[in-house]
């Protein structure tokens, strides 16, 4: 299916409550909606991923944080957002106004973002070290990127409806933030000079740049999505009762997907969390982590042309299924083979990235799955509550591993700028392989042991 075959999409279903609540007034989803609607996630992932890829780095070995203490920052500043994205989500199905009920939450909440993720990599340059400071502004990153990630998120289920199609949606999303990932990695040289005197400077403007580059996108999916989503003649809220969301949250369907995604999330990203440290402290070779993160996104990349064709198919649940257990044997490669050269390293790599990519993508398909079984089954629309939830659940994961990695660390003495001894080197290790595979084993286990979930294929 080529890309602009979106142009001819029909925006309608033979479920008449699922064509009144959840798409779009529009007849057609044309490819400047989509392409805009997609190019969000280079300006979300412009900022997340650089955080997600070097912040715990960037905490104990830019800002000289004992990295327990790190790990907790950023815990508790992920636990903050997490208070913020099911009242943004709310906030987001109830809001009425003449552009839709998304773009003006993403217009509010991406300048927030943007200049806190600026300022946070400005504090060397500007004198301050303290974590107290650093974690304030975590705080408000969060609460911006809260603001408009949810409604961003949700128009994944009220552009389309068909599950192939949104499929396509979702392997542009991911096709953008792999595109932002690969910013994130060319300078990611920058991050690692800091510690040194006179690069701070360079980060402080790196950040800035990123930071004007992710507002600037999207600002243009907002606008390129106004009106996509039950816009109104004025501005209010809409009244809605607790027993409306409260079926959303606990059906059994969406219970088990936000299982499936804390876990997932909770696990698999120690892979690349731990890459920096690998380079820096046991191969020795602070180059290899740029040439491993490359490989892992080309990798992430090349995985949307297996993944997103399988959709017609399979269900997501059980593309996520296979992906897991290609994580399993990709980790296990690592622990077995890796080590050995850039060339080896990079191949697992890549291989890592193929099946992370199709997790990460095959993942919202699923959320998108469980706005339309409310729709169908309990009448009711909640996309942005629903997609809030998942992400929820993704951060909580992020926090906690997080956490679990800083402590573990700091447990096995680690200490920045100095040569790691046995134990840390034994820990970098046992958390970028042991992680993955813990979390990729319990998920199969879920998936196997609920079939009904598995024979979900499509919108229900």
């Amino acid at each position: 299916m080529a890309l602009d075959d979106i142009a001819r999409w029909p925006v309608t279903t033979g479920n008449s409550l699922l064509t009144r609540a959840s798409v779009t007034t529009s007849n057609n989803v044309n490819l400047y909606r989509a392409i805009g609607y997609a190019s969000g996630n280079f300006g979300k992932n412009l900022l997340w991923s650089a955080l997600e890829l070097t912040l715990l780095f960037y905490l104990t070995d830019v800002l000289g944080i004992d990295p327990a203490v790190a790990g907790w920052s950023i815990f508790f500043s992920l636990c903050v957002s997490i208070v913020f994205d099911p009242i943004m989500g709310n906030l987001a199905d109830r809001l009425r106004t003449p552009l839709g009920r998304s773009a003006p939450l993403i217009l509010i909440g991406s300048p927030i973002c943007g200049i806190a993720f600026a300022l946070l990599f400005a504090l060397p340059e500007l004198g301050y070290r303290s974590v107290t400071v650093a974690t304030f502004i975590l705080v408000i990153f969060r609460f911006g990127f809260a603001l408009m990630d949810a409604p961003h998120n949700s128009l994944l289920a009220t552009l389309t409806l068909d599950s192939s199609r949104r499929g396509l949606l979702s392997a542009a999303r991911f096709t953008f933030s792999s595109i932002a990932t690969v910013c994130v990695v060319v300078l990611m040289p920058s991050l690692r000079r800091a510690p040194h005197a006179g690069a701070t400077k360079m980060l402080t403007i790196v950040a800035a740049v990123g930071a004007m580059l992710s507002i600037t996108t999207m600002l243009v999916a907002a606008l390129s999505n106004f009106r996509a989503d039950n816009p109104s003649k004025s501005w209010h809220i809409e009244r809605r009762t607790v027993t409306k969301n409260a079926q959303a949250k606990f059906s059994r369907k969406v219970i088990i997907v936000l299982l499936i995604a804390l876990i997932l999330n909770t696990g698999v990203p120690m892979f690349s969390k731990m890459i920096l440290y690998h380079a820096n402290y046991i191969a020795m070779d602070p180059q290899r982590a740029n040439i491993i993160f490359v490989a892992m996104v080309i990798g992430q990349l090349l995985g949307m042309l297996l993944w997103t064709p399988s959709l017609v198919r399979h269900p997501p649940v059980r593309l996520i299924e296979y992906a897991c257990r290609g994580i399993i044997l990709s980790v296990s490669l690592t622990y077995a083979i890796g080590g050995r050269g850039r060339f080896v390293d990079a191949i697992i790599a890549m291989f890592f990235g193929v099946n992370a990519g199709g997790l990460y993508m095959l993942i919202w398909l699923l959320v998108a799955e469980c706005v339309d079984n409310n729709a169908s089954h309990h009448r009711v629309s909640a996309p942005s509550f629903i997609f809030s939830l998942a992400i929820v659940m993704i951060k909580a994961g992020q926090a906690i591993c997080a956490a679990l990695s800083g402590q573990f660390l700091s447990a096995v003495g680690f200490k920045s700028s100095n040569t790691a001894n046995v134990n840390v080197v034994e820990m970098i290790t046992g958390l970028q392989v042991g992680g993955p595979i813990l979390a990729c084993v319990i998920v199969i286990a879920l998936i196997s042991t609920n079939p009904r979930l598995l024979g979900t294929s499509g919108a229900s």
